[in-house]
């Protein structure tokens, strides 16, 4: 049986999950300079979280 790369809650990190309340929050009170931000943020966590898994899955396999 193969490792597992996600994350065990179902591929979601805490990080994703703080940074969508965060967006919600800020589209809550009208702010879209803020929630863009965010929504930055999480396009660059998830890039990086690729990118790590991609190493990750390199390494395993003897490369």
């Amino acid at each position: 049986m193969g490792r597992r790369l996600t994350d065990p809650r179902g591929g979601r990190s805490s990080n994703a999950l703080r940074l969508e309340s965060y967006i919600q929050d800020a589209e809550r009170d009208k702010d879209t300079e803020v929630a863009d931000l965010f929504r930055e943020a999480r396009a660059d966590s998830r890039k990086g979280a690729e990118i790590g898994k991609g190493l990750l899955r390199a390494r395993l396999n003897g490369g």
